[in-house]
């Protein structure tokens, strides 16, 4: 979405800005299309005072027969194609004007820009309608949540800062934008009955209890990336002019609150998602205080037992506490999250595990049988205990590392299989 995507690509030719009456007629045509492969199709609604169109923009879910961007480029006519990444996403369609009588166009080297944007289900395809509707109003109201803490975007309301877990984890509130938009205190039968002129979008949005035009306009001063972003939406930069004329009127009562977190608390509240945030922090906690007292620094520490067989020393003392023995100390290695088949324990340190609230993974939601073992154990019963493993396993070879067959292993994971 945007209308530049075959700029770089193919320089020379030209796709021309669209007029409302051939814009609309060409919606209507290629609309049509997609219905024959899609059962669900949409253009979110056009921002007002629009004079004239880059590209045309359609949301698609439920494909009728199985469908490949080569079905699209064929069913469109179109001379280039820039498929989505995956199965779902956006593709962009070069579609020679020419092709159209009604564009009156025959020059073969002019074109129209259609993005088609594939939704992962029905529940997806609404909302990136919704966010995508009215022009810039999604950037909008993704500003007025940035300046309180909070985070939204097509997929839904999650907090901005990620939990303070291992890993971090987002924390997502929400992703439907009816109970979005009455968190925000916006009327969505307003939004629903189409706005008139831009100011009618901002003077909506302005109704929310929580917008602070201040902050806003602040927020995205110190956002570098979006200094690209305004160039090119000018509904965007009309509303940074209109907030910034009124930001010397507000009080700073709500940008206190949004400094203490208070705003946040309200959403998780709001949300009905007390519960699981207090036993997110809860586990994470006490999984906290479990690494202070039995780490693999401190078995070194206790054992002067170097490399491998620490490993080996650790998993014996958490079976020996309940566990299966090959835990690491974060849960079971298979434990994956929403969005590739990724171990928690390859998760880098800094890495923010992306959690919808339906797959949070259950080593952020409770102890594992040896951690619940483990937490009631004093420093030194827990030094002795490993201690006391360490002298065993010794006796019994168990703590001889075949140093060769370590390093093969470690060289046959790393080929590809």
């Amino acid at each position: 979405m945007g209308g530049n995507a075959f700029n770089l690509l193919h320089p020379n030719a030209k796709f021309p800005r669209i007029q409302p009456v051939v814009y609309n007629q060409l919606k209507e045509n290629y609309h049509e299309i997609l219905l024959g492969l899609y059962y669900n199709v949409a253009t979110p609604h056009e921002a007002p005072e629009k004079l004239d169109h880059g590209d045309i923009d359609f949301i698609v879910h439920g494909p009728r027969r199985p469908v490949a961007h080569q079905d699209l480029e064929r069913a469109f006519r179109s001379k280039w194609c820039i498929p989505p990444k995956g199965i779902k996403g956006t593709g962009n369609f070069a579609i020679p004007l020419s092709l159209n009588p009604e564009t009156n166009n025959t020059t073969e080297d002019t074109y129209c820009q259609v993005d088609v944007h594939v939704c992962e289900d029905e529940a997806d395809f609404h909302r990136v309608v919704f966010f995508h509707s009215y022009g810039d109003l999604g950037m909008i109201l993704g500003l007025m949540a940035r300046a309180v803490g909070l985070s939204l975007g097509p997929s839904g309301l999650k907090l901005a800062k990620p939990l303070s877990t291992h890993p971090a984890i987002t924390f997502f509130l929400s992703s439907s934008f009816e109970e979005i938009m009455a968190f925000f205190g916006l009327s969505l039968e307003t939004w629903k009955q189409g706005f008139g002129s831009q100011r009618e979008i901002f003077d909506w949005v302005s109704t929310s209890p929580y917008f602070d035009a201040g902050r806003m306009v602040r927020s995205d001063a110190n956002n570098g990336s979006r200094r690209k972003v305004r160039e090119v939406r000018s509904m965007y930069r009309n509303f940074l002019v209109y907030a910034d004329g009124i930001a010397s009127k507000q009080s700073d009562g709500l940008a206190r609150q949004a400094v203490d977190g208070a705003v946040e608390q309200t959403a998780i509240n709001f949300f009905g998602k007390r519960e699981l945030y207090e036993q997110l922090l809860r586990v994470s906690s006490a999984k906290g205080r479990i690494k202070a007292v039995f780490s693999g620094k401190l078995v070194v520490q206790w054992t002067g037992i170097e490399g491998l067989p620490v490993r080996w020393l650790m998993d014996e003392v958490q079976r020996r506490l309940g566990g299966d023995g090959a835990a690491s100390m974060h849960g079971p290695s298979t434990v994956t999250d929403s969005r590739a088949n990724t171990s928690i324990d390859s998760a880098p340190p800094h890495e923010v595990l992306q959690y919808s609230e339906s797959c949070i993974s259950s080593i952020h939601l409770e102890l594992a049988p040896w951690e619940r073992a483990l937490e009631k154990m004093s420093p030194g019963d827990v030094q002795a205990l490993v201690t006391q493993v360490k002298e065993e396993m010794k006796d019994k070879g168990l703590l001889e590392c075949d140093w060769r067959a370590a390093k093969g292993l470690r060289e046959e994971r790393k080929v590809p299989g």
